[in-house]
């Protein structure tokens, strides 16, 4: 930030250190190659590393005020729990649905869970895999005809591979 957009008394996030309280701005420090600038900030540490000292840092190192941080923060970590939450959701109906599947005769080969992103937004699908005879027997069962039996199955597919 530029010294004069920053508050004197307010926390803002600086840099990697954490929260300070803005002591005095237009301060004079020496940069990495020796020169005198008048673009430091001097800084009570808050919070986080150096905390309890006193600070002069470059105003570039204010990214922005501590309540809009922490207003971020919070909205990120409300946005992983829900997703966390959606994840284990769906992951459980994918679950449930192969149990079922299975007490019904269709042999489930997996069950996981897919996702897919999209402008910052991710989507979550149960994802079931089933073997060809899997399907034949999910068909079968979908058609109305009850539970699947087991069934001998012809020597179709070796016959033509032979």
């Amino acid at each position: 930030m530029k010294s004069k957009d920053i508050i004197i008394g307010e926390s803002y996030k600086v840099g990697y250190y954490g929260r300070g309280k803005i002591l005095a701005t237009s301060v004079e420090r020496a940069n990495w190659s020796g020169n005198i600038r008048k673009d430091g900030v001097d800084v009570f540490m808050e919070e986080g590393y150096c905390q309890g000292e006193h600070k002069t840092v470059s105003s570039r190192d204010i990214s922005q005020l501590w309540s809009e941080y922490k207003a971020a923060m919070d909205t990120a970590e409300m946005r992983r729990k829900i997703d966390g939450q959606d994840r284990e959701r769906i992951s459980d109906q994918a679950a449930g649905l192969a149990d079922q599947l299975r007490q019904s005769g269709v042999e489930v080969a997996n069950s996981s869970l897919g996702y897919r992103s999209a402008h910052g937004l991710t989507d979550y699908n149960g994802v079931l895999t089933l073997t060809e005879e899997a399907m034949a027997d999910l068909s079968r069962l979908l058609k109305g005809l009850g539970k699947v039996e087991a069934e001998e199955t012809s020597g179709a597919l070796a016959d033509l591979l032979s």
